[in-house]
C-alpha cells in the first residue's frame, strides 16, 4: 500500500469511527432522558403505587404473624459449624507506602504525556484551522484539551468532518510526522468511541426496566396517534394496579379471618 493509499484507507476508517461517535453522543443525550420518563410514569401511577405498597407491607406483617403463630418456638436452633479462615501470613506483600508512590509516579508521567498531546493539539488547531471553528466551539474543545481527564477525542469530535478531510488532503504522503499526526487523531477518536459506548451500555443496563416506558413516554410527541397511545398505556397501568390491589385486599382479609382463627384455638388450648 503506498502513502497515498493509506491517507484515503485512514480517511475510510476514522470516518466510520466518527459517525458512531456522533450516533452514541445523540444516543447517550437521549437515554439521559429516562429518569424524566420515570418520573412522569411515577407521577400518573403514584397514588396506585403507594396503595400497593401499603398493601404489600401489611400482608407481609400478616404472613410473618401467621407463620409466628404456627411455629414451635420450643423446636432446637440448628447449629452451624462456621469454617475457620486460613491464616494468610505466608503471603507476602508490598508495602501499602510503596505502592502508592509507584501508582503516583505512574499517574504523574502519564498526566504529563497527556499534557503535552494536548498542547500539541491544540497548536495544530490553532494554527490551520482557528478561522473555520465558531467562538464556542473552540471555546469547548479549549476546555476539553485543558482537562487530562476528559478524552481528547472529545473535543475531536466537536470538530466537522470537512476538518478531517481537509487535513488528511493536505498531509505530504512523504512526511512522516503528518502520517504520524493522522494516526494520533485517528487513536484518540477510537479511545473516545469506546469510552463513549460503554457509557451507553452503561446507562442501558442501570436503566434497562424503565427502557420500553421511556421509548413510549418520548414517543408521545411525535403524532397524536403516539400521545393517544401513552395515555392509553398510563390507563391500563392504573387499571391493572387497582386490580393486583384489591386481589390483596382479599388475601389481607383471609390472613386476618385465619390468623384470628389461630389465636382462638390456641386461646382455647391455653385456658
Amino acid at each position: 500500500m503506498t502513502a497515498d493509499e493509506a491517507v484515503k484507507t485512514w480517511l475510510e476508517e476514522i470516518y466510520l469511527v466518527y459517525r458512531e461517535i456522533q450516533v452514541l453522543k445523540k444516543r447517550l443525550e437521549e437515554i439521559q432522558t429516562v429518569e424524566l420518563a420515570r418520573a412522569e410514569y411515577e407521577k400518573c401511577i403514584g397514588e396506585e403505587e403507594t396503595k400497593l405498597r401499603s398493601l404489600k407491607e401489611q400482608k407481609l406483617n400478616l404472613q410473618v404473624e401467621q407463620r409466628l403463630l404456627t411455629t414451635d418456638t420450643s423446636e432446637s436452633k440448628p447449629n452451624i459449624n462456621l469454617p475457620k479462615h486460613k491464616s494468610n501470613n505466608l503471603i507476602r506483600k508490598k508495602p501499602e507506602s510503596e505502592i502508592k508512590v509507584l501508582a503516583k509516579c505512574d499517574e504523574t508521567t502519564k498526566n504529563k504525556l497527556r499534557a503535552k498531546a494536548r498542547n500539541k493539539f491544540k497548536r495544530f488547531l490553532s494554527r490551520n484551522y482557528q478561522y473555520k471553528l465558531e467562538t464556542s466551539v473552540l471555546g469547548q474543545i479549549n476546555c476539553i484539551a485543558d482537562d487530562v481527564d476528559r478524552p481528547l477525542g472529545e473535543a475531536l469530535a466537536l470538530l466537522d468532518w470537512s476538518i478531517f478531510e481537509d487535513y488528511a488532503n493536505r498531509t505530504d504522503a512523504s512526511d512522516t510526522s503528518g502520517l504520524e499526526q493522522l494516526n494520533e487523531l485517528g487513536n484518540e477518536l477510537q479511545e473516545y468511541r469506546k469510552q463513549l459506548s460503554g457509557k451507553v451500555d452503561m446507562l442501558e443496563l442501570s436503566f434497562r426496566d424503565w427502557l420500553g416506558i421511556w421509548e413510549k413516554w418520548r414517543s408521545r410527541e411525535q403524532s397524536p396517534e403516539q400521545s393517544q397511545a401513552w395515555e392509553t398505556f398510563i390507563a391500563k397501568t392504573q387499571r391493572a394496579k387497582q386490580d393486583e390491589a384489591a386481589k390483596l385486599q382479599d388475601d389481607i382479609l383471609q390472613l386476618e379471618e385465619k390468623n384470628a382463627q389461630i389465636k382462638a384455638v390456641r386461646n382455647q388450648i391455653e385456658t
